[in-house]
């Protein structure tokens, strides 16, 4: 655990982590010379990566991608193209000849070993067994007809021979089966939510109808809203950080780094509030208190239109599916934004007014 503990506290590229690596490295050594290769295997692998400050959990590629390496009795030498980690179970049940864990959703990486034909028969129809049963639930879960069962059909024979590439085409063709079967049920649910997320984004539309026949007068309070976003992004991205969860290097930074964007928020949103107050000081006032209003609706609406994209492909409870975890990150940036600028844009509505009130009675003396 001292890996992953020090690249949290220090970062994935600095100093205390990479000793740590190195005195790791050291045990493996110490393991691997006392091991038998004509009777035993070593396998080395981590769960996971670290971005270069220590966070971990995104979809970065340095967090997905680690090291496999194998070496031993019944392995076959060379070097092999990616793999998945639930492939790393099943092939070491293969490799002690136990059952393959049941909930196990990989495959054991047949091409990898090296035994006899009857041997990896044997190991390709246990995994075809099981993949059978954990599939069959999850189509049962999912509420569609069973379909293991019949690719596993399809195989048995070739998997009976031994055939390597028999496993993989199994397992790719249930796994191909199962993305579907999830596709379905998604837009079967995204079809029920229709309605509402369609209510949601038009009827604050209805807005937008004082303004008949004066259409023109949305374009300054639109054009300072996006301009709320410019201010917003360039303070998240400039900071260096992504729609990912590793930007938390620890569970203690969440509270933090949600109160920076909320402040983020206010701060971007008070800017170009104040900025439009500015520019609109030559109107008259009702007209002022309109822009301000208009601005920080379009703010609150191209957020919320943002939240309800969110809402129609994924829901706001997840009872069976993980939604897209980037989008997921985003959907809770979107949700902080709306706090502060719905609170501010009672403030800076009546402000703004004042603010023209005061130009104007300084430009009158003037």
């Amino acid at each position: 655990m001292g890996t992953d503990e020090l690249a949290h506290l220090y970062g994935g590229i600095s100093s205390p982590y990479l000793d740590e690596v190195q005195r790791v490295d050291g045990y493996i050594g110490f393991l691997a010379e006392r091991l038998d290769p004509e009777k035993d295997v070593l396998i080395v692998i981590s769960d996971h990566g670290h971005v270069d400050v220590g966070g971990h959990g995104g979809w970065e590629e340095s967090v997905l991608q680690v090291p496999l390496v194998m070496v031993g009795k019944a392995i076959r030498h060379g070097v092999y193209t990616e793999r998945l980690q639930a492939d790393i179970a099943p092939t070491i049940a293969a490799l002690l000849g136990i059952p393959i864990p049941v909930h196990a959703q990989g495959r054991p990486l047949v091409e990898m070993l090296e035994a006899s034909a009857e041997t990896k028969g044997r190991i390709g129809l246990n995994a075809g067994l099981q993949l059978v049963g954990f599939y069959d639930a999850y189509a049962q879960a999912l509420g569609v007809r069973p379909f293991a069962g019949n690719v596993l059909t399809k195989y048995r024979e070739r998997l009976a021979r031994g055939e390597e590439g028999a496993v993989s085409g199994m397992w790719e063709e249930i796994t191909a089966r199962a993305q579907a079967a999830r596709a379905k049920r998604f837009w079967q649910e995204r079809l029920l939510r229709l309605p509402i997320a369609l209510g949601i984004a038009f009827v604050p539309l209805l807005y937008l109808l004082l303004f008949r026949r004066r259409w023109r007068q949305l374009l300054i309070p639109l054009g300072f809203a996006l301009l709320y976003f410019a201010f917003y992004n360039a303070l998240f991205f400039g900071r260096g950080y992504n729609w990912s969860l590793s930007a938390f290097n620890t569970e203690a930074q969440i509270k933090a780094f949600f109160n920076e964007r909320l402040l983020d928020a206010a701060l971007s949103f008070t800017v170009a509030g104040l900025l439009l107050a500015f520019v609109s000081w030559k109107r008259p006032l009702l007209q002022t208190l309109e822009r301000m209003v208009t601005f920080a609706f379009f703010v609150g609406y191209l957020l919320l239109l943002q939240v309800d994209l969110f809402y129609w492909l994924y829901n706001i409870r997840f009872s069976w599916a993980l939604p897209d975890l980037k989008l997921g990150f985003k959907y809770y940036m979107d949700l902080l934004q709306m706090v502060p600028t719905g609170l501010l844009g009672v403030i800076l509505a009546p402000l703004g007014v004042l603010i023209g009130w005061g130009l104007q009675r300084w430009r009158g003396r003037k």
